[in-house]
């Protein structure tokens, strides 16, 4: 009886051990407000401030690993990535992905040049601008948008996908996309 009660005290306190190191990688990236580094390059935003309260509660590091976003998909299923942030909960990505949150409301916008006079209410709006519309791989920008891209050649055709936002935003300032998401 002694032997399985010390048993269980040693296995008690290596587990106490393990979580007190606890350390989790954490996806981060350029992009404020939700992430961005000081001028002594720590991490800070929005996310980052959610990211450590959560972690305070469960007395674990984050480790800020930056990637960019389709490649963090990648580490999350493999395990090389521990967490990302800003993410819509979607059917595909619960397969691999557990979500706690949600952590506030989403609103999906078009950021558009500042000389633009666009009129747009409607997704159908899109097909009408006079440039293709940028977004980012692997993001996701809504049901009805998702249904449309795959759905109808037509729409997708008015889009251009990029691996990193700022190439988006370096587009836009050169006028060579109507806007993006």
């Amino acid at each position: 009886m002694l032997q399985e009660i010390g048993t269980i005290f040693v296995l008690f306190g290596i587990a106490l051990q393990s979580f007190a190191n606890c350390q989790l990688k954490v996806r981060v990236a350029d992009f404020p407000p939700q992430y961005y580094q000081n001028e002594m390059g720590q991490w800070q935003g929005m996310s980052i401030e959610l990211t450590e309260v959560l972690f305070n509660e469960v007395s674990c590091t984050p480790v800020y690993i930056k990637s960019p976003w389709k490649r963090s998909f990648i580490l999350l299923k493999s395990g090389k990535l521990d967490m990302m942030t800003n993410l819509s909960i979607t059917e595909d990505r619960k397969a691999f992905l557990h979500f706690i949150g949600p952590q506030r409301d989403e609103t999906i916008v078009l950021v558009v040049h500042k000389d633009s006079h666009y009129h747009i209410n409607s997704h159908a709006d899109l097909a009408k601008l006079p440039h293709k519309v940028g977004f980012e791989i692997g993001a996701y920008y809504g049901e009805i948008f998702d249904n449309l891209f795959k759905q109808d050649q037509a729409f997708a055709s008015r889009f251009e996908t990029v691996p990193h936002s700022e190439q988006n935003i370096h587009k836009l300032q050169l006028k060579r996309i109507a806007g993006f998401w």
